[in-house]
């Protein structure tokens, strides 16, 4: 039987904050909750402590109205949090690879005053045999220790960071399936409210990685430029009634704002040229760092709330001269655990959720081994230190020492130490006792299952029962008595070497052949056609006797007024009446 599979995505976005849980089966893949928060106007307050702890308390309250719990959680980078570099080097073992990605990233000039954790990943690029494409990731402690301790105080607690970027890539070749193997480059571009996600992915391959910083705050911040408003109101302005009309898309074409619909796609036009132009620079970017000059893009991706701007998907169509299409990663998505409003709204918003899921579905990949997993050393060492339980003889050795230390110090200190001494033994004995009542417990419990399985029987006995004694009101003919009616269930003695087989429950009816109508004795041949004929009948109810035999006949000895019978018969395994 396939196991069953729980994990838990958060994307910490500039203006929503996304969650979702996804049950994995075998195969299928269902999303069982999505729940987002939007932040309003702390979306547009700088960062700062303040923010984090209000962010923090979002998150919280997201995780509890969502009811987001079940298995692991990840969560991931995106813009300015992380650096990409890629390196190429000659094929060597994996100790030396680790090895020199270590010293590359060193030396990197981002690495000279700020402590920084890395990672790296092997693309499988189609370059040559003397030299491998490594993508390397770098993120300051700091920035790590900031979203973790976010995260920590809403309650979630990632194995380690990834980035929203891999997240994006997850989400696509999951949504894609095997249509993904079309020989086909696709370029999927996250536009985020402040920073942008850029994937190059070929037949589920992950060719390429960049962060952008900017996204959909240049629309806002040019419409509020061009119509002087609040950034709020021009953030609202620009979702209710922003569009690029296709009359000014042409570059050479000239900008026509004596309508307010075109005045305010003039404004929107600069940012969406900016964007254009920032992705063909990384197109090319990206055929200078894997070696693939002839890279051509056949597909652009567009995710994210930025996505959703009317006009841009086309405007990038007509720039870019390929397709490009709103991503849609509920596909190959089972939504229907979702109730009927967090499904519609799940639709309604599915680019929104991209990263989240993706994020999610990293979790539910069984390798051990997942790529880009970004945690300071301090954090992980702490984490193994309390993963392995040794933090209780730790602190004993510690306060023993410190004990020893102290004797010849004053008398207070002297106490001081004994008082830690007699905590740390008192935690121990409270430790060694709770451990004695959880063993106490389980056995307790497993006695509970044993009489559960009992019960079980009494129960199913008791309803057999009472549908035997209705089916014995219709079946019994008049000619015949009951006289006792009694279930026996016979439990079977185990063998050595072989599993005890089920308990089974017979019916055993005992009663008398009765005199005819006219007060005339009935025969002892009729008598026994009679009781064959009972049994026949009771037997024609199949679901709820197997088998059955008379055990003893009316005897022509015995008189004609006493001519008893007794019939067995064994009820089904399992029961199936009612």
């Amino acid at each position: 039987m396939p196991k069953t599979q729980t994990a838990i995505g958060i994307d910490v976005g500039s203006h929503a904050l996304k969650a979702v849980v996804l049950r994995k089966r075998g195969s299928h893949v269902a999303l069982v909750r999505a729940a987002t928060f939007e932040l309003g106007d702390l979306a547009f307050v700088e960062d700062s402590e303040r923010k984090d702890r209000r962010l923090a308390e979002l998150l919280r309250l997201l995780v509890r109205r969502g009811r987001i719990r079940g298995g692991p959680a990840a969560a991931g980078l995106a813009g300015h949090d992380y650096f990409v570099k890629y390196l190429h080097v000659p094929p060597t073992t994996p100790d030396k690879l680790r090895k020199l990605i270590e010293y590359e990233a060193t030396e990197d000039p981002t690495a000279a005053t700020k402590e920084q954790t890395h990672d790296f990943l092997l693309l499988d690029l189609p370059s040559r045999a003397e030299e491998f494409t490594v993508l390397v990731v770098m993120a300051r402690d700091k920035t790590l220790q900031r979203h973790l301790g976010l995260l920590g105080r809403a309650g979630v607690r990632p194995e380690g960071l990834t980035l929203d970027a891999i997240a994006l890539f997850n989400a696509y070749v999951n949504a894609k399936d095997e249509a993904i193997f079309n020989d086909r480059t696709t370029l999927l571009v996250d536009i985020g409210a402040q920073h942008t996600d850029v994937v190059v992915q070929r037949n589920a391959k992950l060719l390429f990685v960049r962060n952008l910083t900017l996204g959909g705050n240049r629309f806002t911040e040019a419409v509020q430029d061009e119509f002087h408003l609040p950034l709020r109101e021009a953030e609202e302005l620009k979702i209710a009634q922003g569009a690029l009309l296709p009359a000014h898309f042409d570059v050479a074409a000239e900008i026509d704002a004596s309508t307010p619909e075109a005045h305010l796609s003039a404004a929107l036009l600069e940012p969406a040229e900016n964007i254009y132009n920032t992705l063909q620079a990384t197109i090319k970017y990206c055929q200078t760092q894997t070696r693939m000059p002839n890279l051509k893009i056949d597909d652009v991706v567009l995710t994210g709330r930025c996505a959703y701007l009317r006009g841009l998907r086309d405007f990038l169509a007509h720039r870019f001269r390929v397709p490009v299409e709103v991503f849609d990663p509920l596909n190959h998505l089972d939504t229907s655990p979702l109730a009927p409003a967090a499904r519609a709204d799940a639709a309604a918003n599915a680019a929104s959720y991209s990263v989240a899921i993706g994020l999610a579905l990293r979790e539910l990949d069984e390798r051990r081994v997942r790529p880009i997993t970004l945690l300071p050393e301090a954090t992980r060492r702490r984490r193994e230190f309390f993963q392995r339980a040794f933090f209780l003889y730790g602190a004993a050795a510690v306060f023993a020492l410190a004990f020893a230390a102290m004797v010849y110090s004053s008398n207070l200190a002297t106490a001081q130490a004994q008082r830690d001494v007699d905590l740390i033994r008192r935690l121990a004995g409270e430790a060694e006792n709770l451990e004695k009542q959880l063993k106490a417990h389980q056995t307790q419990n497993a006695g509970l299952a044993g009489h559960t399985v009992g019960l079980k029987h009494v129960l199913d006995t008791g309803r057999r029962s009472c549908e035997a004694i209705a089916v014995l009101r219709e079946a019994t003919p008049p000619e015949l008595i009951l006289e006792s009616v009694q279930a026996v269930t016979d439990r079977p003695v185990a063998m050595a070497g072989k599993a005890p087989s089920e308990p089974a429950t017979h019916l055993v009816i005992e009663g008398r052949v009765d005199e005819m109508p006219n007060g005339k004795a009935i025969g002892i041949a009729a008598a026994l056609h009679i009781v064959d004929n009972f049994l026949t009948s009771l037997l024609e109810r199949k679901d709820l006797y197997s088998r059955g035999k008379v055990t003893k006949y009316p005897d022509a000895r015995e008189p004609e007024a006493r001519r008893t019978f007794k019939i067995d018969v064994f009820f089904t395994v399992p029961f199936a009446g009612g």
